[in-house]
């Protein structure tokens, strides 16, 4: 398998130059055809942002100049000053100066991302349809890179990746490197093995023909796992990840957020993985995305179980240890060199990883003088992405995503 996983990350890493070496400039990343972005939102936990947020879309976003933005939100409460601030902004697009539009839609009895989602997909003619969600400030060129490789490839959606654009310097950083790790090293070399990426619910760009022959599952903790699961099976869609372009977001707002968030997350892909799991085999799909399916989702269950085994195996062994120190002049563990120095070398490459991450904001094109321009914004951060949400999850107030600025 260690074998396997570096022929994959060999292959992720010439993928990732060749597309570097032809990346198009200027025209050649022009899109002529019309774009939909859709920016689902719990007004509640959003209010502070999303204003910030369709004004970068409709301002910043380069490459696309016919671009419609759809707000999407649901409110358990009418919000009259918020409400009438979004009414407001939606007035101002389309105007004389380009070709870009603001759709804002209240749904009603809505309770869910899914809900909003589907709300708003059937009135949509454009050709392509990203998602964001409503923290998210994509980079300038990343929705008309994003476009390209979805012509260039013929797959029916391009994922990118995502970064810490506020926050706490060392819950960013952490955060960073683990965004990081995931979208720039991992997950390429799980494409690379399995054939296939996954739909991770924002920053992702579809064909609109593809996602509107789909609905989003309202009851699922993830519906966007559980989407990608159901395009592969049902209708052999194709996924690609495409790291380069990428989208900044915000931090949970403390630490109970940030395990609510996460605790979701695990739950959710358990769920898909129950749920499509008998399926799998029988996608309509070629035979290497079929192991691929049942590799993203069953091996999680293995590396998981592995990690829990050899941290406890590790503590155990301290803990003797310590205990024969003390009671008994035990001898220092005997240590082989070989693995004294790979944990060494691990320990030295995730804080590279912590670097590497921390310089992603200032990578790019036009990246740093869009963060400048929002630099001054003094927004509350939102506690987490708006699925169907567990209890307490959703709150906005000071925390993890402090901005120190």
């Amino acid at each position: 398998m260690q074998v396997l996983s570096l022929l994959a990350l060999c292959a992720a890493s010439w993928a990732a130059v060749m597309r570097s070496w032809r990346r198009p400039t200027g025209k050649e990343l022009q899109v002529s055809e019309p774009v939909a972005v859709i920016v689902p939102c719990y007004l509640p936990n959003e209010e502070p942002i999303i204003a910030g947020t369709l004004r970068h879309l409709l301002d910043h976003l380069t490459g696309v100049d016919d671009l419609t933005v759809y707000l999407a939100y649901n409110t358990p409460r009418d919000m009259p000053e918020a409400e009438a601030e979004l009414g407001a902004l939606a007035e101002e697009w389309p105007n004389e100066r380009s070709r870009r539009r603001l759709v804002v839609t209240r749904v009603e009895g809505s309770n869910s991302k899914a809900e909003n989602l589907n709300n708003v997909l059937p009135s949509i003619t454009a050709p392509y349809i990203a998602i964001y969600d409503a923290d998210h400030h994509p980079d300038p060129e990343s929705l008309a890179t994003s476009i390209r490789h979805l012509n260039v490839t013929g797959c029916d959606c391009v994922q990118g990746s995502t970064y810490i654009r506020e926050g706490c310097l060392l819950a960013r950083w952490l955060v960073c490197a683990e965004f990081f790790v995931n979208y720039f090293v991992i997950l390429p070399s799980m494409q690379a093995l399995s054939g296939t990426g996954f739909f991770g619910g924002a920053n992702g760009i579809w064909r609109a023909s593809s996602l509107k022959s789909l609905r989003f599952d309202e009851q699922a903790l993830t519906e966007d796992i559980d989407c990608f699961a159901r395009a592969i099976v049902q209708h052999g869609f194709r996924f690609e990840f495409l790291p380069e372009s990428c989208s900044g977001e915000l931090l949970p707002s403390g630490l109970r957020a940030l395990w609510k968030q996460r605790l979701r997350w695990a739950m959710g892909w358990d769920q898909v993985t129950l749920r499509h799991a008998s399926t799998f085999w029988g996608a309509k799909t070629s035979c290497r995305v079929r192991v691929g399916l049942i590799y993203i989702f069953f091996c999680r269950w293995l590396t998981q179980t592995c990690a829990f085994l050899i941290v406890a195996l590790n503590v155990q062994a301290a803990v003797q240890w310590r205990l024969g120190q003390t009671l008994g002049g035990t001898p220092e563990l005997d240590t082989p060199m070989l693995v004294s120095r790979l944990q060494v070398a691990s320990f030295c490459g995730y804080c590279v990883f912590i670097v590497l991450a921390s310089r992603i904001p200032r990578l790019g094109r036009g990246r740093r003088d869009v963060l400048r321009a929002h630099a001054g914004d003094r927004l509350l951060q939102l506690g987490a992405p708006h699925g169907l949400a567990l209890p307490g999850e959703h709150g906005v107030h000071r925390g993890l995503g402090r901005n120190l600025a």
